[in-house]
């Protein structure tokens, strides 16, 4: 996946695909060409957000 398309994701709050779990694209860091991900699950405050490289991330 590309930076665009991943922005994408997180202004349609649409599901990715990352290490075999579904996440949520919560926010981007254009400077680093980074995407913050955070693991789709019933209640999120127990969930941590991880930056990763869109290029991980499946499609």
């Amino acid at each position: 996946m590309d930076f665009k398309t991943a922005v994408e994701h997180e202004d349609n709050n649409k599901p990715v695909m990352y290490q075999g779990h579904r996440y949520y694209v919560v926010g981007h860091n254009e400077l680093l060409g980074t995407v913050t991900i955070r693991e789709a699950s019933s209640n999120p405050m127990f969930t941590v957000p991880q930056d990763v490289k869109p290029e991980d991330i499946d499609d």
